[in-house]
């Protein structure tokens, strides 16, 4: 539903041992023009959580170019 819902880009690993899931974008262009304009309009709720996403994009050098 995730993967769905920012149009198929990514993909979804589970660990059913673990109880968990991770979802990885693996192009560089998917998360500069899919998933970061999205947490832009729509910010992480919790102060920590946005703090530590505004970080890591001033941060990121690739997201630049």
């Amino acid at each position: 539903m995730l993967q769905q819902f920012f149009g198929g880009i990514g993909k979804i690993n589970i660990d059913p041992k673990h109880e968990s899931s991770k979802y990885t974008i693996i192009k560089l262009n998917d998360l500069k023009n899919v998933i970061i304009p999205h947490f832009e309009k729509y910010p992480l709720l919790t102060p920590l959580a946005s703090c530590a996403f505004a970080k890591w994009q001033a941060n990121d050098v690739r997201l630049r170019a």
